[in-house]
Formats: structure tokens, sequence, C-alpha cells
């Protein structure tokens, strides 16, 4: 947890949390482990869920094995990405894309 963050704590409220698990090898890419957020059922209160209990739950499970990934395609976000690959700063003329699977 960001040492800064604000964190808020909801009793007795109704909502969803939504989320995903990725493996610790994809930090960076995403949030290795849980990665889960709430929001109450009025859409007035949520956010990153450090911690739950709840005494009546429906869970559901998507499982995927896939991941895509877009990733911005302004001229700095290619050049800065081009450069970090392969660690030569050269023009911006060139397509960049990147699938993650």
């Amino acid at each position: 947890m960001v040492q800064e963050q604000a964190t808020f704590e909801f009793k007795n409220v109704t909502g969803t949390i939504a989320g995903f698990r990725s493996p610790d090898y994809a930090q960076g890419i995403s949030v290795g482990g849980y990665h889960l957020h709430f929001i109450t059922s009025d859409r007035t209160g949520g956010g990153h869920v450090l911690d739950l209990m709840s005494e009546d739950a429906t869970l559901a499970i998507d499982h995927s094995s896939g991941l895509h990934v877009e990733l911005p395609e302004t001229a700095a976000f290619l050049y800065e990405f081009r450069t970090f690959l392969t660690g030569q700063q050269n023009s911006l003329d060139w397509p960049c894309y990147l699938w993650v699977k």
C-alpha cells in the first residue's frame, strides 16, 4: 500500500467487488497477486480493497488465461518505449505493437 494512500472503512453496506489476480512475474505490467476494487450499490463510495469480511456474498470467477494490453500511441510514448527496447534514441517514425499472451 502507498504510504500516503487515503483509506476508508465501510460497514453494513452492499456493493460489488471486481478485480483480477496476476502472477508475481507480471509485476510492472500488472499488480502481482490480487488487485480488487469495491463500489457501493448506490455508487457513492469505493476504492481498492485492502481487507474484507462478509456475512453474505456471491462469488463468480472468470478463468481467463490471456491478457491484452493496449499502449498509448502518442509519439512521446512510442519514442520512450523504443528507447527502452533498443537502448537507442532514434526517430519516432516506426510502428510499435505489443501483444502479451
